[in-house]
């Protein structure tokens, strides 16, 4: 029987419950080292640069790999958001599904249109929807709809957690955009 190969940046917390819940053989190799042609590559919370630079060496090597990011909701959300080709996995889903990103399901893309960005990143500095509605020209009915719609796309409740939303999609949109 033929097993995947998956290579793990680090020692993560849940690589012995992957180990046991797949048919994939789990090494762990720090950095950006390919001892053989990995399967998928599993990155735990990266930042941009490590994500870069990972996609960036699988290209140069010509390494055909499925990049695997565990994450928080909100990074699992900006990847979502930028990047067709990386698949994001919540931390708190478990080994299950990271095995379920790893050997074949796709984590849905959430498309959020020109304004629902707009005000996403006019999110950091904490605003009203009056001020909202100024800066964007629009009413703050408006804002308001425009908003339900993030948080229906999204799984976000509240203006704080767009706030910090605000903040992972500018770290993450330059790099992603250009990956996806």
């Amino acid at each position: 029987m033929n097993r995947k190969v998956i290579l793990a940046r680090g020692d993560y917390p849940y690589i012995e419950k992957l180990r046991a819940g797949s048919n994939c053989s789990v090494e762990i190799v720090p950095s950006c080292h390919y001892p053989r042609r990995p399967y998928a590559v599993l990155l735990d919370s990266p930042t941009a640069d490590e994500l870069s630079d990972e996609i960036e060496r699988a290209t140069i090597l010509g390494i055909h790999t499925r990049i695997v990011v565990v994450s928080d909701p909100y990074l699992d959300i900006a990847v979502r958001t930028f990047c067709r080709a990386v698949v994001s996995v919540r931390s708190d889903e478990g080994a299950e599904g990271i095995v379920r990103a790893v050997t074949g399901r796709r984590s849905s893309l959430i498309n959020l249109d020109e304004r629902e960005l707009a005000l996403i990143s006019r999110m950091r500095q904490g605003p009203t929807n009056k001020e909202l509605s100024l800066s964007m020209s629009v009413s703050e009915r408006t804002i308001r709809r425009i908003k339900e719609g993030i948080f229906r796309k999204t799984g976000l409740v509240s203006g704080e957690q767009l706030a910090v939303l605000s903040v992972y999609l500018d770290q993450y949109s330059q790099l992603l955009t250009y990956l996806g």
